[in-house]
């Protein structure tokens, strides 16, 4: 493949020595461009964006999606709903990746490796067609949902069986880059009271009010920072693979700063979370860590410094105390008081993928403040079990492959997203999870010495990056 294309491999070889450097430059001109005008810093996003999705080697595109979804946060601008929340730019340049990487690795996969995950898959698909048929509420927006949750959750669980794509090279860097950058825009959104983005959104997101200061940054809203900065955090503190770690804890006390500007209880809880998941990867694995077992001490004493940081931070205790936060507690006892006496009319099919956002506001006037819950009223109780098994193999599968920081971004991502609404206000936050969910899958380097041999002596992994093979995968 590579003496076929010697013209991509120059170019993939130039990207992975110096991929991020560009990426980083790129960032900085846009954020400059932001503080100008944020028609041209779209603009801008947006080439970047097409040139990446047709030009850039295709493990590139998970970043150029991770940092749209950052640098443009759509679903709060004033643009139609299903560009917004369902189509974003992200969640389609996660499609276009998985095209590519479905069709570019076809023929270098062993052919007796097989997919697994139908007997979770097609009986969930069934209910989900099943429930929206029968729903009726609003069949167009449950496709969308359908759709969008394909894209980001199951096609990359599917589609990573059978790819050597080396995605965890790009993944890890972004997410450390995405929690540095959150980390010093909080700081200055919160000290200087200053956001480039504010002209961006929306009349009604500025309106917003909030007992207690607390940073937006980039993302619109405060609980949406806290959800991508845990999941950047979890990533970049516990280490998946050979070689330096201080840059990317340095990047984790970053989110650190946005997580606890954004003063969420969410976020605690789902770096809580994820700390737990992280620390077993670690040590499940460490029999396959070879010489790393400072990283696994200094990760695990991170993690934990911190969750105390977090949980004791003086703006969270504060916070705690407002008039603000013991409404929020109220009110969440009371949708899940409502959410059981709704799900016990329409336990099997629910209301319609997407949906449960439309007939609840429409009885009790206002959303779900949680994702868990949405989706609960969404899909039944039979598809949300078989989600959660889903996800548990997932993560599973993580675990026992030592891949920490993995498993860790996954379950800090649902963890977070559960304490408001967002798997059906606005499911395009899936694509934050959908690079994640793929790495987690991927083949094993232990498991495939075969197919390692046939890539070598095929020249792929010449074509998708000059790193070493057990780096290539995982």
């Amino acid at each position: 493949m590579a003496s076929k294309n010697p013209l991509r491999t120059r170019l993939t070889s130039f990207l992975s020595a110096f991929g991020f450097p560009i990426v980083y430059a790129v960032v900085a001109i846009v954020v400059a461009l932001m503080l100008l005008s944020p028609a041209i810093a779209i603009s801008a996003v947006a080439a970047a964006g097409l040139a990446g999705m047709f030009f850039l080697p295709s493990n590139a595109l998970p970043a150029i999606a991770i940092w749209l979804l950052v640098l443009v946060p759509v679903g709060y601008m004033d643009v139609p709903r299903m560009i917004g929340r369902y189509a974003s730019p992200a969640v389609l340049i996660i499609a276009i990746w998985l095209i590519r990487v479905a069709f570019e690795g076809r023929s270098n996969v062993a052919p007796k490796r097989t997919l697994r995950g139908w007997p979770i898959v097609l009986p969930f698909f069934a209910l989900l067609a099943v429930s929206t048929l029968a729903s009726g509420v609003d069949p167009a927006r449950s496709i969308a949902w359908i759709a969008v949750f394909s894209i980001c959750v199951v096609a990359p669980a599917m589609v990573a069986q059978t790819s050597l794509h080396d995605a965890w090279r790009t993944v890890r860097p972004t997410f450390a880059g995405i929690g540095l950058f959150l980390g010093i825009l909080a700081a200055v959104e919160y000290f200087a009271h200053i956001n480039p983005w504010t002209g961006l959104f929306r009349a009604d997101v500025l309106q917003q009010e909030f007992s207690f200061i607390r940073a937006k940054t980039s993302l619109g809203h405060p609980l949406i920072t806290s959800a991508v900065a845990s999941v950047s955090l979890a990533v970049s503190v516990f280490p998946s693979h050979r070689g330096r770690q201080w840059p990317y804890w340095i990047c984790a006390a970053g989110a650190l700063v946005a997580v606890i500007l954004s003063v969420s209880r969410g976020g605690a809880i789902a770096l809580a979370f994820a700390s737990i998941v992280g620390v077993l990867a670690l040590f499940r694995g460490r029999s396959q860590l070879g010489g790393r077992k400072r990283h696994r001490t200094v990760s695990v004493v991170l993690a934990a410094t911190f969750l105390v940081s977090i949980i004791w931070s003086p703006l969270l205790n504060a916070r705690s105390q407002t008039s603000g936060a013991r409404k929020s507690t109220e009110y969440r006892f009371e949708i899940l008081s409502n959410t059981i006496a709704i799900v016990s009319d329409s336990p099997i099919l629910g209301l319609g993928p997407g949906a449960s956002d439309v007939v609840y506001i429409g009885m009790y006037g206002w959303s779900i403040e949680s994702s868990a819950l949405q989706l609960l009223l969404s899909v039944g109780i039979p598809a949300f079990l078989l989600f959660l098994f889903g996800l548990g193999a997932v993560v599973r599968i993580a675990i026992r492959r030592s891949r920490a920081g993995v498993a860790a971004g996954i379950v800090a991502f649902f963890a977070a997203i559960s304490g408001y609404n967002a798997i059906n206000s606005n499911p395009a936050m899936l694509a934050l999870v959908a690079p994640l969910v793929f790495c987690a899958v991927a083949p094993s380097r232990a498991a495939e010495p075969k197919l390692q041999q046939h890539l070598m002596g095929s020249g792929v992994l010449n074509a998708v990056g000059s790193c070493d093979v057990e780096e290539n995968l995982l």
